[in-house]
């Protein structure tokens, strides 16, 4: 796999890529700005981490928080793009529990908006699912992925909303769908990565990527976030840029000096 990227390595959201159309929230962990904080690259909902204590290189996610599934969440604040969502995708790539920490499989939230909608392992299954709130209030499970994912190896899992269906991906295949045209309510809670509501349901393992789509993206724009090809589509490197003059070339300019007169002269 391409891994063109190294923690601390600066880069810029890539707006004219496909991935980054109707992009709500993206909190690359690469690009965290602290233990305890991660930057939203696509937005202004910054994650504000609790009981994080160390991260992790990893050979596939690059670089991530260590959920210890008894504590460890971001905060992502209240926002007005998460309420009014009639349809969404929800992206994660994780690793739920992981030998290299002694983390066991245990189910927990990936990323949930009490009152609107939840994604996350299922408690018994070992499995993904997805939990909706429509707009009356009722909150509806399902469906659920047909594969495990508890197996502590790294997976890319996708929920989407469209407006009559939700589906589950698992690695860049559709694994489960139901019909849904319920819709989304608009909740004011706050939005949690690892966490129900910042009190339970804490994610044990790692998330290194994370994203909120105010839109239902396809099965091969799910398929190209999966492959290796394409996976960091939406990763812009910053290039520091360098000018060159021909050798006859003066470039003017103005100065001050410290008794506050202006001088003029040429960059030779």
């Amino acid at each position: 796999m391409r891994i063109p990227y190294l923690p601390g390595e600066p880069f810029v959201m890539n707006c004219a890529s496909e991935q980054a159309v109707g992009l709500v929230s993206w909190w690359p962990t690469l690009g965290s700005l602290g233990a305890l904080h991660l930057r939203d690259y696509a937005g202004i909902n910054g994650g504000v981490g609790t009981g994080i204590s160390s991260w992790q290189p990893d050979q596939e996610l690059v670089f991530s928080p260590v959920y210890d599934g008894t504590s460890s969440r971001f905060d992502c604040g209240a926002s007005e793009p998460f309420r009014n969502l009639s349809a969404a995708t929800f992206v994660a790539w994780v690793r739920w529990g992981g030998a290299v920490n002694g983390m066991t499989g245990s189910a927990r939230d990936i990323i949930r908006l009490d009152g609107a909608f939840a994604f996350g392992g299922g408690w018994t299954s070992g499995k993904v699912r997805l939990w909706t709130w429509d707009t009356s209030g009722a909150l509806v499970a399902g469906p659920d992925s047909t594969s495990r994912i508890d197996d502590k190896n790294v997976h890319l899992v996708c929920a989407v909303i469209d407006g009559l269906t939700n589906s589950i991906y698992v690695d860049g295949k559709l694994e489960a769908s139901s019909a849904y045209t319920g819709g989304i309510d608009a909740s004011t809670n706050h939005l949690f990565i690892s966490s129900n509501g910042g009190n339970s349901e804490w994610w044990n393992g790692l998330i290194g990527d994370c994203r909120i789509y105010r839109r239902a993206l396809s099965q091969s724009e799910i398929r190209n976030i999966y492959a290796p090809e394409t996976r960091w589509d939406l990763y812009e490197p910053i290039q520091t840029k360098r000018y060159f003059l021909p050798m006859d070339r003066k470039i003017k300019f103005t100065y001050v000096n410290l008794d506050g007169m202006g001088q003029r002269g040429f960059l030779v």
